[in-house]
């Protein structure tokens, strides 16, 4: 009687784990180069809003700027200034919102050939949660967003090189 009843609590478990909407799966974005003709480059943070939230969306930046904009010049500099960073979070009983506004100035200067491009891109990405959910839920959302948020600014700076 015990292994049946063994049984039926595990397949209770798997049934309610694999059936539960509110699992919140992490995504994987897979962000290509962003190559820009120039030697060097500097990361800038603008905003001036500090919390944790915020420090996050910061680390993910300098890991994406640092791994994903690759330089293939003689010359020049780029520049990524992020202007702005705006975090909402909204949690109440049942339901849970995570939102994420970026502003981001990608610069080119070259002065030995007199150039200056600025690039000024914005993102806006949200998610939410409804039901009942977990705290891994709402980080593996919150991560999802800010990396859709990064993906969402390197296509379009990569559509804005493909011309």
């Amino acid at each position: 009687m015990a292994k049946y009843l063994i049984i039926f609590f595990l397949f209770l478990l798997y049934g309610c784990e694999t059936y539960s909407e509110q699992v919140i799966e992490k995504e994987h974005y897979s962000f290509d180069d962003i190559k820009f003709n120039a030697v060097s480059k500097k990361l800038i943070f603008k905003n001036n809003n500090e919390n944790n939230d915020i420090e996050v969306v910061k680390e993910k930046i300098s890991r994406w700027f640092n791994n994903k904009i690759k330089l293939d010049g003689f010359e020049g500099e780029l520049e990524l200034k992020v202007n702005a960073i705006i975090v909402n979070k909204i949690k109440e009983d049942q339901f849970y919102k995570y939102q994420v506004e970026l502003n981001i100035d990608f610069t080119e200067k070259n002065q030995v050939m007199n150039f200056k491009k600025t690039y000024n891109l914005n993102s806006i990405e949200y998610g939410t949660i409804k039901g009942d959910f977990t705290i891994n839920d709402q980080e593996r959302l919150n991560n999802n967003i800010i990396n859709k948020s990064l993906e969402s600014i390197t296509n379009e700076m990569l559509s804005i090189n493909s011309n």
